[in-house]
């Protein structure tokens, strides 16, 4: 049977329970396209901490959230048009390297 989603905005979605916020998309890219996540916050000098390393005080894991939450997911259409483009550059010119290297020219 298709399924179909209506967006009709306004907080409709989450006032039915629908995982559908900014912070919902993120857990769902962290636990199924891990790589794009990463590189993603990277890209806006947000790097990754391993919240299940017993190691790392719990305050230390939540004030890393919280930052994640406010400074990239919580206004996540005002930051895509700040990314670090130095560190996108770097990414792009390492990836070209690579397919060069693969390339049989």
């Amino acid at each position: 049977m298709p399924r179909s989603l209506y967006i009709v905005g306004n907080g409709f979605d989450r006032a039915h329970g629908l995982k559908t916020s900014y912070w919902d998309f993120r857990t769902f890219l962290e636990e199924n396209h891990f790589d794009f996540l990463w590189r993603f916050e990277k890209l806006y000098n947000l790097r990754y901490l391993d919240v299940d390393d017993s190691r790392i005080p719990n305050h230390i894991k939540q004030n890393w959230e919280n930052t994640l939450k406010d400074e990239l997911w919580g206004n996540l259409e005002e930051k895509l048009g700040y990314p670090d483009t130095i560190e996108m550059l770097q990414f792009y010119v390492q990836q070209f390297s690579t397919f060069r290297q693969r390339t049989i020219w």
